[in-house]
C-alpha cells in the first residue's frame, strides 16, 4: 500500500514536468525498487521470524542472493536510463547527419557491452555466495593463466566474430538507418 501510494505520486508530480526523461525513469525503476522493498521487508522479518530456527541460514543466503539480483537489476535500468537520455539528445540533432548516425550507432554497442558486464559480475556475484562455488572460483582464479589459454582456444571462433562486429562498429562503415545494397538488391 506504501509503495503504491509513493509511486502514485511520484507519477503524477513528473507528470506535471515538460520532458519526457523523468517519465521514463521513474516508469523503468519502480518493479526494481519495488524489489529493493521486498528485500528490506523480507530481511526485518526473516530475523525476528526465523532467527531461532534451522532454516535461518537458508532464508539469508536467499536473501542475500535476492539482494545481489536487485541491485544488478537496478544498475542495469539505470545503464538504460543514461543511454536514452544520450540518445534523446542526439536524436534532438538531424539524424539525416552522419555523425549523428555513427554516434547511435556507438551508443547501441557500449550499451549492450555494459548491460552483459553488468550481468555476468551480478551473476558472478551471486555465485560467489556459495562456498562450494566459491571454492572453485577461487581454484580457477589461481590457475587463470592456463585456464584463460585453454578457454581462449575454444572460444577461438566466437570471439573472432564478437571483436570483428566491435571493430565494424567503431570506424562506422555502416551506420544505423543507412540502406545496404548487395548484388543489386
Amino acid at each position: 500500500l506504501i509503495y503504491r501510494w509513493v509511486t502514485r505520486k511520484v507519477t503524477e508530480k513528473v507528470q506535471k514536468t515538460p520532458g519526457m526523461v523523468d517519465d521514463f525513469v521513474v516508469e523503468v525503476l519502480k518493479l526494481p525498487f519495488l524489489f529493493l522493498l521486498i528485500w528490506i521487508v523480507l530481511k526485518i522479518f526473516s530475523r525476528t521470524m526465523f532467527f531461532d530456527t534451522r532454516y535461518y541460514p537458508v532464508v539469508d543466503h536467499t536473501l542475500e542472493v535476492f539482494l545481489i539480483a536487485a541491485i544488478g537489476w537496478i544498475l542495469i535500468k539505470i545503464t538504460q536510463i543514461v543511454f536514452y537520455y544520450m540518445d534523446r539528445k542526439l536524436s534532438e540533432d538531424d539524424t539525416h547527419n552522419f555523425k549523428v548516425r555513427g554516434s547511435l550507432t556507438k551508443l547501441s554497442i557500449f550499451k549492450k557491452m555494459i548491460i552483459a558486464l553488468i550481468t555476468v559480475l551480478t551473476l558472478a556475484a551471486a555465485l560467489m555466495t556459495f562456498d562450494s562455488i566459491r571454492t572453485v572460483g577461487i581454484g580457477l582464479l589461481s590457475s587463470a593463466g592456463v585456464a584463460g589459454i585453454i578457454i581462449g582456444f575454444a572460444a577461438q571462433k566466437s570471439l573472432g566474430s564478437i571483436m570483428a562486429g566491435i571493430q565494424i562498429a567503431i570506424p562506422q562503415p555502416i551506420k544505423l538507418d543507412d540502406k545496404v545494397v548487395i548484388q543489386g538488391n
